[in-house]
């Protein structure tokens, strides 16, 4: 029996000085959100990541991936993970300009996620991110709910992407 133990840390922080160089006004400060989330199906636990690296989308090219069959090789082997519930997303844009990665707006069967509606987009610019975390309750994930969509819009993109949350029960166990 395998066990997910997972972090998710993001922070921002910075130095800004105004004023006069004889009295000048600093503010150094940071924002940090951090949560440890253990291994199970219970709030703020995971037991499923998902995650690929280095994918190239060509300018208007696009990818779906169906959240309840999304292959993953692990140890060598080639697995399906399937969720049910997503409590992180994290999508790194590493390209350049002028492409843009835009998510969401699948055609059929569109997950919501933190969306508003499964029609919705967000857009990522180059050397731009997206992260969202809902750990204590996820995103659910069903059948007619499970498709993300990613396009390249003005350019080629190189992005990762990264999904942690649950499996169904019965496959949580292996």
């Amino acid at each position: 029996m395998g066990a997910l133990y997972s972090n998710l840390l993001a922070q921002v922080g910075w130095s800004w000085q105004t004023g006069a160089d004889a009295a000048p006004v600093v503010d150094n400060n940071r924002l940090v959100y951090r949560r440890d989330l253990d291994h199970g199906q219970e709030a703020f636990q995971a037991d499923g990541v998902w995650h690929v690296e280095g994918q190239v989308l060509a300018d208007g090219q696009s990818q779906t991936y169906n959240l309840q069959e999304l292959p993953f090789e692990v140890f060598g082997d080639e697995v399906i993970i399937c969720f049910h519930k997503v409590r992180a997303v994290a999508i790194v844009h590493r390209g350049q300009k002028p492409g843009i990665l835009q998510v969401g707006g699948a055609e059929t069967d569109g997950w919501q996620g933190p969306l508003a509606d499964p029609a919705h987009q967000i857009q990522i610019p180059a050397q731009g991110a997206f992260w969202a975390v809902h750990p204590e309750e996820g995103w659910p994930v069903t059948a007619q709910a499970c498709r993300v969509r990613l396009e390249a819009l003005g350019g080629e993109v190189l992005f990762d992407i990264v999904l942690l949350g649950n499996r169904p029960e019965s496959s949580s166990s292996s």
